[in-house]
């Protein structure tokens, strides 16, 4: 079981790769009601924030998605189960099993094999 952060203050989200180096994403989105879950990045032209994050989720489609994006499929201890690099508009991502987090990014983001991710949140900000 995981606790989701609070919405106060700035999240952002690091994400850990094999290769040793760390990326951090600032200005992380959360999908929290049905319609921002429903939209996610339909019609827009770019993500307009760092990553957008979905919970209690383990499959995309970037059906009306203007511009690819990287996914990261992760557990609810923010493990990476799987992740997709550079999926193009009107596509799916199969379903992956074990998956209760999703996280989408700017296309390129992923530039080596993630293996974790944590999100903080800054609420001194």
């Amino acid at each position: 079981m995981y606790v989701r952060l609070e919405m106060r203050g700035v999240m952002t989200l690091n994400i850990h790769f094999n290769n040793k180096t760390t990326i951090n994403i600032a200005d992380i989105c959360v999908a929290k009601t049905f319609m921002q879950r429903l939209r996610g990045l339909m019609f827009r032209k770019e993500i307009g924030c760092g990553a957008m994050v979905f919970y209690n989720c383990s499959s995309i489609h970037t059906c009306f998605v203007k511009f690819p994006i990287d996914v990261l499929y992760l557990d609810e201890r923010m493990n990476v189960i799987s992740y997709v690099r550079n999926l193009k508009p009107w596509r799916t991502s199969r379903s992956n099993l074990g998956a209760s987090i999703v996280i989408e990014l700017p296309a390129n983001t992923l530039t080596h094999k993630p293996f974790c991710a944590v999100l903080e949140n800054d609420t001194s900000k």
